[in-house]
């Protein structure tokens, strides 16, 4: 079962069963947003059941001659709002399944900037049609999910003290008011600490549990986070700081050049 549901309101999940049977019961032909045919001539598709207006579970896979639908994967996602304007952008596959990575080498973090791509399938599609250089990445709209989250009041500061290479032994006090800092073995997940431009409060229509849903901006990024109000500690508003742990999602605009 994927970690990140609890973060659009499924928290009382708690096995695969649960998810398939979900999934099962609420897939709809319009929720397709992407396709192509695959060498058997079956439908590879990507779908996405709405939870709220921003939020959803994307559900990837292909439809038989029966027109039964055949799960292949899914995640859970939030649409990002704040456009990216970048360069360059690799875009890799993971190992163990036809999901991918983007990553931006030449942002300003110190780090490569990585995510998870939200629209594979579209890539997929593209891909089908084109040589992976004739297709071009205009933008990013870069979201995120949380399960584990704090808010800072905004006089609250972060204080790190570092010992300077000067004989008289002053110190250097440096206030911290963002960071984007990868943690863990994943290399879309990131510690990070932004202060809060927008907040939302939305309901998962199907369980009822209550999403934050907050544009956080750090490091120059502007991110659309969502979080179940029950793995936040604190009362969002605007100005405040979000501290905590997000899996970093990027949906892809392409240009074909």
């Amino acid at each position: 079962m994927h970690e990140y549901l609890r973060a659009v309101g499924f928290s009382s999940f708690e096995d695969n069963h649960q998810v398939d049977d979900f999934i099962l019961k609420n897939i709809e032909d319009s929720f397709l947003i992407s396709s192509f045919i695959i060498p058997n001539g079956h439908i590879y598709g990507q779908y996405k059941i709405p939870l709220s207006s921003s939020f959803g579970i994307s559900v990837v896979g292909e439809q038989n001659d029966n027109k039964v639908f055949l799960k292949e994967y899914y995640f859970p996602t939030i649409k990002g709002y704040d456009p990216l304007v970048i360069q360059e952008c690799t875009i890799q596959r993971h190992s163990e399944k036809e999901t991918f990575a983007g990553i931006v080498d030449d942002y300003k973090l110190g780090v490569a900037l990585i995510f998870f791509v939200t629209n594979p399938n579209q890539y997929q599609s593209m891909l089908k049609k084109k040589d992976k250089k004739a297709i071009g990445i205009n933008r990013i709209f870069l979201s995120a999910l949380s399960n584990s989250g704090t808010i800072i009041l905004p006089l609250e500061k972060s204080i790190y003290k570092e010992k300077n290479n000067k004989k008289d032994g002053d110190d250097i006090y440096t206030v911290v008011d963002s960071s984007f800092i990868p943690y863990g073995i994943e290399c879309d997940k990131y510690n990070i600490l932004g202060e809060i431009l927008s907040v939302s409060t939305k309901t998962n229509k199907f369980t009822k549990e209550k999403v934050h849903e907050m544009r956080i901006s750090t490091m120059g990024l502007e991110i659309t986070l969502a979080i179940n109000a029950i793995d936040l500690v604190g009362e969002p508003k605007p100005g405040r700081r979000f501290k905590g742990q997000i899996w970093l999602q990027g949906e892809i605009e392409f240009l074909e050049k």
